[in-house]
């Protein structure tokens, strides 16, 4: 029993460090993911005066940190899991978004 609850412990340690990591940016749960070139982006950029030129993936609506504690990815997210280089905007949108999965 002890190996079993041993094992179990190591495979949750492993897959949370995976889930609170992204190999760039940050991991953020957004609700909408939009183009870059659509009305909603424009409109919350336009008066922030942000250079697109150069980003890749897509933008971040509404986003707020995913954090383990508490459960797996599922359950900290019901929306969109995203992976993003830019969160200065607080969690209005987020820049340089891709999508996150553990698979």
């Amino acid at each position: 029993m002890f190996t079993k609850f041993s094992a179990s412990a190591i495979i949750l340690a492993l897959v949370g460090s995976a889930v609170a990591q992204c190999n760039t940016g940050s991991l953020q749960c957004c609700n909408s993911m939009q183009n870059y070139n659509s009305t909603t982006v424009a409109n919350l950029l336009s008066p922030l005066d942000v250079v697109l030129q150069g980003l890749t993936g897509q933008a971040g609506i509404t986003c707020s940190p995913i954090t383990v504690l508490g459960g797996g990815l599922e359950s900290n997210c019901d929306a969109h899991p995203v992976c993003c280089i830019d969160n200065s905007r607080g969690n209005l949108i987020s820049l340089g978004c891709i999508p996150f999965s553990l698979g």
